[in-house]
């Protein structure tokens, strides 16, 4: 992502994704929490994001805090970045802002059901074993008779 104050609109955002990426910072968090995060008119609180693990950062951690105080210093927010865009993608960002929160609230408990629908039956036989095979490794080898075999079954396997 390429940023460039002072362009033809004040600011250029330039976002692409290569084949392979050479990010050596990757920050990542549910779209709400993102759209909150650059929506608060007081600053982001990314600390608080952070800490309550809404906000994941991997890699170069010093990299992220630079880049978030230019944003920060620069009062860079959601408002200032629509003020910039031409006005019906100011209005297509400020719609899709409002939506996104509860559209990814609703896609997660659907996930979550179908989970419940298709993982629940292999998780209660999952425990079933597991309890089964606790039983066994608490009777220990003195819990059981050892089968006796023949000579003929040994030869003929």
């Amino acid at each position: 992502m390429d940023i460039a104050v002072g362009g033809p609109n004040g600011l250029d955002v330039f976002l692409e994704r290569p084949d392979h990426s050479l990010a050596t910072a990757i920050v990542s968090a549910a779209p709400e929490v993102l759209l909150d995060l650059m929506a608060a008119e007081d600053g982001p609180d990314g600390d608080g994001a952070f800490f309550s693990r809404a906000l994941r950062i991997e890699g170069d951690t010093g990299l992220v805090m630079a880049f978030r105080y230019a944003i920060e210093d620069n009062g860079m927010n959601l408002r200032a970045l629509m003020r910039d865009l031409p006005t019906p993608a100011a209005l297509l960002v400020e719609r899709l802002s409002g939506r996104l929160g509860p559209l990814h609230e609703r896609a997660t408990a659907d996930l979550e059901k179908a989970q419940a629908l298709l993982l629940g039956p292999l998780r209660g036989e999952l425990a079933r074993l597991n309890t089964r095979v606790t039983r066994l490794e608490t009777q220990g080898p003195a819990g059981r008779r050892p089968k006796v075999v023949s000579r003929e079954e040994l030869a003929h396997g």
